[in-house]
């Protein structure tokens, strides 16, 4: 329950943090992804833990795992969550691609369109 509700805090505050477009949510991912083709703006970010082992997110601003690092961070697994809000957001000039690593760690990416 704790998870679901601080998942919703961080999207409704990234939402309202953003004066342009609503935000988008990648949804819960668990395997590294392509979130989003293009330019857009970074507003959210959050990793959850399977309350053991230690999630580490790294996002790229590329189609894929060989581009610019714009955020790296890591969630210590007795933590469960922990994310970054943007303000202002994070520009991906090109894609925003994401790279999990850790035993049961999911991330969820809030952006929006640029």
């Amino acid at each position: 329950m704790k998870r679901i509700l601080l998942t919703l805090l961080i999207v409704c505050f990234a939402t309202f943090a953003y004066a342009g477009d609503s935000a988008i949510s990648s949804g819960e991912q668990a395997a590294d992804a392509l979130i989003f083709d293009g330019s857009a703006l970074i507003t959210a970010l959050q990793v959850v833990t399977d309350g053991t082992n230690d999630g580490k997110l790294i996002v790229y601003d590329n189609t894929s795992a060989a581009g610019t690092v714009i955020n790296e961070f890591t969630v210590t697994g007795a933590s469960h969550y922990g994310g970054r809000v943007f303000i202002p957001p994070i520009e991906a000039q090109t894609g925003i691609y994401c790279d999990i690593s850790g035993t049961g760690a999911t991330y969820f990416v809030e952006y929006a369109r640029d």
